[in-house]
């Protein structure tokens, strides 16, 4: 019965690391209070927001809207413009005794308005 238990306990320490890698970006309530509050948004960009999807043009108050706040931000300056690199969720790779988290998405922004994304 000892072992049972030491081994159910095992299990789920090695399953854990894996399970918080698991990443939802839907906040339902956020939402539609964005969307409630401002209605001057198109029509497709609220659509976006309450199926918790991004596109590009979206501004970072549209993306805050629809996934929440970033992990992390870098920002570039020059003469171009502002250049930001956001970082969203994490996951799991590797072994039990090896392992790290990687991003799940990086999202690029041009001067304010969504440009581009690559997840991983």
């Amino acid at each position: 019965m000892k072992c049972t238990f030491l081994l159910s306990i095992l299990i789920f320490l090695l399953l854990l690391p894996g399970c918080a890698g698991l990443i939802t970006y839907q906040d339902s309530e956020r939402q539609k209070k964005y969307i409630h509050s401002h209605p001057e948004v198109p029509i497709y960009i609220q659509t976006k927001i309450s199926e918790s999807k991004i596109v590009k043009g979206m501004t970072k108050e549209h993306v805050i809207a629809s996934w929440g706040h970033p992990y992390d931000i870098n920002r570039l300056v020059n003469s171009s413009g502002v250049h930001e690199q956001w970082r969203y969720g994490y996951k799991y790779y590797g072994f039990s005794w090896y392992y790290r988290w990687i991003p799940t998405y990086f999202l690029y922004f041009e001067n304010g308005k969504l440009d581009s994304w690559q997840d991983l």
